[in-house]
C-alpha cells in the first residue's frame, strides 16, 4: 500500500485470479475489492460515464427480485429504464459536475420501479460509474444528526485518558447505531490487533473480548489497505445469499467490477462464516486513521440481522472521523503527565550534578531514600528518570548499582560490547536502546529476568578503550507478558475430516501465548530524557574542565610561591639562628666562672632549643627541595639499596639488638635511587626507633609480594584518581614494634606531627614519614600501612610504571 498524489492504492499483492477458489492457505491473497457479487439487500449497477444515458454495463442479479426486472434485460439500456426521471436526471447532473470523482455521493431516497424506497448513492471509480441502491427496511427518522451529535462530541472532548475516551466512543456509537456490541480494535506494529475498549448490550450474553489479541491473519494486509480507501464496512446479514454481477467482466475495463468504494460490496464465505462463528450476524466497521496510517477500527456486532440506514451510518462515520482527528491529541495527553514528571526529575538530577563533585554522586548520591509519606523527600537518582527496575552508573572505573541489576562483572562485559558494537548509539547521540537485549547480546539470556530491555547512555566525552567508558544503564526485566489471544494465532483455521479446509476457526475461547525475552518498550519520552541527561552531563563536564584548568593554574602558582617561601624562609633563618647559637656558646665559655648556675642552665636550654630549631629548619629545607629537584630516574638494583640502608644504620641496629631479615625483592626498580634510598632509610630507622621490646627480641623484615595480593585495593583513598599500571611487586617493611592505632593512620604522614612526647623514642622532628610519602607520590606511587597496637606495623609501598609515562 502506498500514498500517492492521486490517493491511496491497494497493496502490491499477487492476488488470486478472479474466480479462483479461496482456501485457508491463500485467503491473504484474496482480491476482496473484486468479489464478483453484491450483498442481497441492494442492487449494484455499473454505468458507462462516457455515454449520454449513461448506459448500463453491469448489474447485480438480484435486481429482478428487488425491482421486478431482469438483469439481462437491462444491459446496454439507459439508466432511465431503472430510475424515475427525476432520479435519473440527478445522476446525469452530478456526473456532469464531476461530483462523483472524490467519494460516494448520496443522491436521494426514492422508490424504484414502483417498488419500496431505496437509498441511492453513486461514485466514479476505475472508468466506471457505480450506482448503489439499498433497500430501505426501516422508515427514516426526521432527525438533525449533527445537532444530535453535539452533546456526544462535548463528552468526548473532556476525556483525557485514552482508555476512558475509547470506552466513551464505544458507548456513543452504540447509542447511535443500536448494535449489541461495539469495540475499539487497535493494530499493533506487527499487524496483530487488540480489543482495547468494549461496550456490551444486555442482549449479548457472549464472553467479553476486551483485552483479547487477534492474529494478523484475521484482518490481512489487503483488508487493512481497503479501509484506507473506504473507511466503512457494513454487512446487515452474514447469512445473505450472494448476488452475482452480470456480466462478470466489465466491457470497458475488461476486468471484474472494482467494488472498492461500494457499501454493497460482497464478502467471501470465509469472512461471513468467521463472523457467524463469533456468534454475530450483522457487523459494521469504521476505520480510525492516524497520520495517514490505519490505527484501528470501531467494530460493531449484532446477534440478529441489522441494516443501518444511510443517515445513521453517516453519523457513525462522522464520529469515527472525529476520533481519527483526536487520537493523536489523546495519546499525547496520556503521555503528558509522564513527560512532565520526567522533566521535573531531569531538572533535579541536573541540579544534583551541578552541586556534586562526580557523576556518581550526582546521579546516585549516598543518601538514604525515604518513603513518600515521610517529611523529608527521597533523594533523586538516575533510576527515577525513566521507568526501570534497575540502573547502573559507571564513571572513572567505578560502578554503582541501583535497584535490581546483573552483577558488576557482567555489566563491565556489557560495556565492552557496547563500546565495540554500539559506541555511536542507534541515532549517533550516544543513546542506544532495545526491548530484546538477548537478540542483540546473547549473553544477556542469563539475566533476562532482570535485563531483557536496556536503555544505555554513553556519557564519555572522549573515545574510550573498548573496556572502559562512562555510562548510565537502565534495565527492564522480561515481561511476564501473557498475551491473551482470541484463539491460537498459530492455528487460525480448522480443517475438516477429509483434509479440505472448511471454516475459519470456530473457537474464540481464551488462548495464551507467553512472550519471552522481551521487556516493555522504551517510550519516546524516556529516550528523549536520556538524551537530555547526556547533554547536561557533557555541558557540566566541559564547564568543570574549564574551571579545573583555571584552578590548577592558580594552584601551580600558589605551590611555586609556597615552595619558594619555604626554601627562602628555612635557608635565610639559618644564618641568624647560627649567630644566636654562636653568641650563646661564646657567652657560656667566656663567662662560665662568673655566671650563676641558673644562668648557665638557661644558656644550656637556649643551646638545645637552637639545635632543635636548626634541625627543624634543615628538615623544612630538605622537604622544600624535594619538590624542586628533578627525578634522576634509572633502573636500579633494589637489593643494593637495601644493603646500603642496612650498612648506614648498622651501628644503631647493633646497639638495639635488632635483626633485619631480607626476603624476596624485585630485581630492579625504575626510580631515583637517592630518594628511594631515603625512603628505605626512614622506614627502617622508624622501625628501630619505635620498638620497646627487650634487646635481642626486635626484628625487621624487608620483602616484596605481588601487588594484587595486598590489602591495598583500588578503593583505597590514596589511590583515587590514578589509572596507570602498577609495577609487578609491592615492597614492605615489617616490624614487631609498638604499632600505630588505626585512627592515626593518616595523621602520622603530616609534617612535624608526632604521636608521642618530643623526647620519647629518641625524639625527632616528625617529618620523616611526610618526606617518605612525598618521594613515593613523586614517583606516582602510593604508600599505606597495616598495624596492630603492641604487635607491630607493616608499611607497604609500590611505584607506578613511571618509565612508560616518560617521567
Amino acid at each position: 500500500m502506498e500514498n500517492t498524489a492521486s490517493g491511496w492504492q491497494l497493496p502490491d499483492i499477487p492476488y488470486l485470479k478472479f474466480g479462483e477458489d479461496i482456501t485457508l492457505t491463500n485467503c491473504d491473497r484474496e482480491p476482496i475489492h473484486i468479489p464478483g457479487h453484491a450483498q442481497a439487500h441492494g442492487v449494484v449497477i455499473a454505468l458507462d460515464p462516457s455515454s449520454a444515458g449513461p448506459d448500463i454495463l453491469q448489474v447485480s442479479e438480484n435486481i429482478g427480485e428487488l425491482c421486478g426486472v431482469s438483469a439481462e434485460a437491462l444491459l446496454g439500456k439507459n439508466i432511465d429504464q431503472v430510475l424515475d426521471q427525476g432520479a435519473a436526471q440527478a445522476v446525469r447532473d452530478a456526473l456532469a459536475d464531476g461530483a462523483f470523482k472524490e467519494a460516494p455521493v448520496y443522491l436521494s431516497t426514492s422508490s424504484v420501479q414502483g417498488q419500496r424506497p431505496f437509498h441511492i448513492t453513486a461514485h466514479e471509480h476505475d472508468a466506471v460509474l457505480v450506482l448503489e441502491m439499498e433497500l430501505v427496511t426501516e422508515p427514516p427518522l426526521i432527525v438533525d444528526r449533527l445537532t444530535a451529535l453535539k452533546p456526544a462530541f462535548a463528552r468526548l472532548r473532556k476525556l483525557i485518558s485514552l482508555p476512558a475516551y475509547m470506552h466513551a466512543v464505544c458507548a456513543e456509537i452504540q447509542a447511535i447505531s443500536g448494535f449489541d456490541r461495539v469495540m475499539v480494535y487497535r493494530f499493533h506494529d506487527d499487524g496483530h490487533g487488540e480489543v482495547i475498549a468494549e461496550v456490551i448490550g444486555e442482549r449479548d450474553q457472549r464472553e467479553p473480548y476486551l483485552g483479547l489479541h487477534y492474529p494478523e491473519s484475521d484482518i490481512p494486509k489487503q483488508a487493512r489497505a481497503l479501509y484506507m480507501l473506504n473507511s466503512i464496512r457494513l454487512m446487515p446479514d452474514a447469512a445473505y445469499a450472494p448476488s452475482p454481477i452480470v456480466p462478470a467482466i466489465n466491457p470497458i475495463t475488461n476486468r471484474p467490477l472494482d467494488m472498492t468504494h461500494c457499501i454493497l460490496r460482497g464478502y467471501s464465505k470465509m469472512y461471513t462464516q468467521y463472523l457467524i462463528n463469533m456468534g454475530a450476524t450483522a457487523s459494521m466497521s469504521l476505520a480510525i486513521i492516524k497520520d495517514g496510517e490505519l490505527w484501528g477500527l470501531i467494530a460493531c456486532h449484532h446477534q440478529t440481522p441489522r441494516w443501518v440506514p444511510h443517515d445513521i451510518r453517516t453519523a457513525c462515520e462522522f464520529v469515527a472521523n472525529i476520533v481519527s482527528l483526536q487520537i493523536r491529541d489523546k495519546e499525547e495527553k496520556e503521555l503528558s503527565e509522564y513527560r512532565e514528571k520526567t522533566l521535573s526529575i531531569y531538572a533535579g538530577l541536573v541540579d544534583s550534578l551541578a552541586r556534586s563533585q562526580t557523576i556518581l554522586e550526582g546521579l546516585a548520591p549516598h543518601t538514604e531514600r525515604v518513603d513518600m509519606d515521610d517529611a523529608a523527600p527521597a533523594s533523586l537518582t538516575a533510576m527515577d528518570l525513566v521507568s526501570s527496575t534497575g540502573c547502573a552508573i559507571i564513571s572513572a572505573g567505578e560502578c554503582r548499582l541501583l535497584g535490581k541489576t546483573p552483577p558488576k562483572t557482567w555489566i563491565m562485559d556489557l560495556i565492552g560490547w557496547l563500546n565495540e558494537h554500539r559506541s555511536a548509539g542507534s541515532d549517533n547521540s550516544g543513546v542506544w536502546y532495545t526491548d530484546t537485549l538477548t537478540a542483540e547480546y546473547p549473553a544477556a539470556s542469563k539475566y533476562v529476568d532482570i535485563a531483557a530491555g536496556l536503555l544505555s547512555v554513553n556519557v564519555t566525552t572522549a573515545a574510550p578503550p573498548k573496556s572502559e567508558g562512562d555510562y548510565v544503564l537502565w534495565f527492564r526485566p522480561e515481561v511476564a507478558q501473557t498475551v491473551n489471544w482470541g484463539g491460537s494465532p498459530a492455528k487460525p483455521y480448522n480443517i475438516g475430516e477429509t483434509g479440505e479446509p472448511l471454516t475459519p476457526r470456530t473457537s474464540f475461547s481464551l488462548w495464551q501465548e507467553t512472550v519471552s525475552g522481551r521487556s516493555l518498550r522504551w517510550e519516546a519520552v524516556e529516550i528523549d530524557a536520556a538524551r537530555r541527561l547526556r547533554s547536561a552531563i557533557a555541558e557540566i563536564i566541559v564547564r568543570r574542565s574549564t574551571e579545573l584548568v583555571r584552578v590548577n593554574r592558580a594552584l601551580m602558582r600558589s605551590n611555586v610561591e609556597l615552595d619558594s617561601f619555604a626554601y627562602v624562609a628555612s635557608h635565610d633563618l639559618k644564618e641568624p639562628l647560627r649567630g644566636i647559637s654562636n653568641l650563646v656558646s661564646f657567652l657560656r665559655e667566656d663567662y662560665a666562672d662568673i655566671l650563676p648556675e641558673e644562668a648557665r642552665q638557661q644558656m644550656d636550654t637556649m643551646m638545645r632549643l637552637t639545635r632543635r630549631m636548626d634541625n627543624l629548619l634543615n628538615t623544612l629545607l630538605h622537604y622544600s627541595r624535594l619538590g624542586r629537584q628533578t627525578l634522576a630516574l634509572m633502573h636500579v638494583n633494589v637489593k643494593d639499596i637495601v644493603a646500603e640502608t642496612i650498612e648506614t644504620l648498622k651501628a644503631r641496629l647493633e646497639e638495639t639488638g635488632t635483626t633485619v631479615r631480607v626476603t624476596s625483592l624485585p630485581a630492579s626498580l625504575y626510580c631515583d635511587p637517592v630518594q628511594i634510598g631515603e625512603v628505605f632509610e626512614n622506614l627502617v630507622s622508624n622501625a628501630v626507633k619505635y620498638n620497646d621490646r627487650p634487646v635481642g627480641e626486635r626484628w625487621i623484615e624487608i620483602g616484596s609480594i605481588p601487588s594484587h595480593t595486598t590489602s591495598q585495593g583500588k578503593d583505597h583513598p590514596s589511590q583515587e584518581g590514578l589509572s596507570m599500571p602498577l609495577q609487578s611487586d609491592t615492597i614492605y617493611i615489617r616490624d614487631n614494634g609498638i604499632g600505630v592505632p588505626e585512627e592515626h593512620y593518616d595523621a602520622i604522614f603530616r609534617i612535624f606531627k608526632r604521636l608521642h612526647d618530643r623526647d620519647s623514642y629518641g625524639g625527632g622532628t616528625g617529618a620523616g614519614l611526610t618526606i617518605v610519602r612525598t618521594i613515593i607520590e613523586r614517583h606516582l606511587g602510593i604508600i599505606w600501612l597495616e598495624s596492630k597496637t603492641g604487635e607491630g606495623t607493616t608499611f607497604y609501598f609500590n611505584l607506578w610504571s613511571a618509565q612508560e609515562e616518560g617521567l
